[in-house]
């Protein structure tokens, strides 16, 4: 019969690394990507709502929106989604 291992027979006093302490420049970086990830956010809505509200009546009805639903998106502000 075959023996089954598992990570208690093979290693039983296996001791996991301390998770790394997180430090000031560890924070500011992840908040400077947040708020990059944010204003490229803000950035694409501008350009699609600019765009969206430039189709014509043709492309619209293909796509199952009217100019309204088009106009009222496009009116929208850059931080509401």
């Amino acid at each position: 019969m075959k023996q089954q291992y598992c990570i208690d027979t093979i290693q039983p006093d296996l001791e996991l690394p301390a998770a790394p302490k997180l430090n000031l420049a560890h924070d500011v970086m992840g908040a400077v990507r947040r708020m990059f990830t944010t204003l490229c956010a803000w950035q694409y809505r501008v350009e699609m709502r600019s765009r969206m509200a430039q189709l014509d009546a043709k492309t619209l009805d293909d796509i199952g929106l009217s100019r309204e639903q088009v106009m009222a998106e496009a009116q929208k502000p850059f931080w509401k989604a």
